[in-house]
C-alpha cells in the first residue's frame, strides 16, 4: 500500500506538465459546453414555450446515483453531444474501471453543485431532484476544475483521501464511531445522508468511519459544518 503525502512530486516537470494538460482540458470542455449553451439559447428563442436543457436524477437509499435523464430543448442529437462532452469529462476525472464515465461525471458534478450550494440544483426530496440550465452549470463546473488544476489541487469531490498510517484500522474506527455515530443518530441521519448534506463522496465518509482513510481538509470542514462542529471536532 502506498501512502501519499501532500507534497509528493508537486514541483517536478512531469507534475507541472500534468497540471498544464488538465487545465487545458477543462478550459476546452468549458468552452465547448458554453458553445452548446449558446446554440441552445438560439433554439429556445425560436420556439414557443421552449425550455433549456435540464436533467432529472435519482439516488438510491444508500446514497448512490441511481440514474439521470435529460429533458428540455434537446433533440436526440443535441443530447448526444452533451453526453459526449460529459463522458470525456468523466474519463478525465478518472472514472474507476467498470464505472460508466458519463455516470461518474454526473455523480461528481452533482457533488460539486451541492458543495457550492448552486442555484442550478433543485432537490425534490432526499433522493431525487433536477439540475436547471444544465449546460451553464456544466461549464461552471469545468471552470472550477480548471481553477483547481491551476492551484495544483485535486477536485475534493472526486479524489479519495489517502490511506492512513499509525494506529490500527480497528482503533481508528472505534474512536471515530464512538464520537460521530451518536451525533448522526441524534439528527436521524445515516452515513449517506451526512455525506450528501455536506457534498462529500459517501465512500469518503464510509472509509473514514471504518478507519481506512483520512479526510481531506475540505471534506473535514464540510462534514463538521453539517454537524455544527469545528473541523477539529471531527476526530483523526
Amino acid at each position: 500500500m502506498i501512502i501519499e503525502t501532500g507534497s509528493s512530486n508537486r514541483s517536478t516537470p512531469e507534475r507541472r506538465g500534468f497540471d498544464a494538460r488538465a487545465v487545458n482540458l477543462w478550459k476546452k470542455l468549458h468552452h465547448e459546453f458554453n458553445a452548446l449553451m449558446e446554440e441552445e439559447h438560439r433554439i429556445v428563442e425560436q420556439q414557443i414555450d421552449g425550455d433549456n436543457l435540464y436533467a432529472y436524477f435519482t439516488y438510491r437509499q444508500a446514497g448512490e446515483l441511481a440514474g439521470f435523464w435529460l429533458e428540455g430543448v434537446a433533440s436526440e442529437s443535441f443530447a448526444a453531444r452533451f453526453e459526449l462532452l460529459a463522458t470525456e469529462g468523466g474519463v478525465a476525472l478518472g472514472a474507476p474501471k467498470g464505472t460508466s464515465p458519463l455516470s461518474y461525471w454526473f455523480d461528481r458534478f452533482l457533488l460539486d453543485l451541492c458543495a457550492n450550494k448552486s442555484n442550478h440544483l433543485r432537490m425534490c426530496s432526499g433522493v431525487a431532484g433536477f439540475v436547471e440550465r444544465l449546460l451553464e452549470a456544466s461549464g461552471l463546473y469545468c471552470a472550477r476544475l480548471a481553477r483547481r488544476s491551476l492551484e495544483g489541487t485535486a477536485d475534493p469531490a472526486a479524489t479519495p483521501e489517502s490511506p492512513v498510517a499509525g494506529d490500527s484500522v480497528e482503533e481508528r474506527s472505534e474512536r471515530r464511531g464512538a464520537l460521530m455515530m451518536p451525533m448522526l443518530r441524534t439528527k436521524g441521519w445515516t452515513r449517506s445522508r451526512w455525506a450528501a448534506q455536506a457534498g462529500v463522496s459517501k465512500n469518503s465518509v464510509y472509509g473514514y468511519l471504518r478507519g481506512e482513510r483520512n479526510l481531506s481538509v475540505e471534506n473535514r470542514q464540510a462534514l463538521a459544518e453539517e454537524l455544527g462542529l469545528k473541523p477539529e471536532g471531527v476526530p483523526d
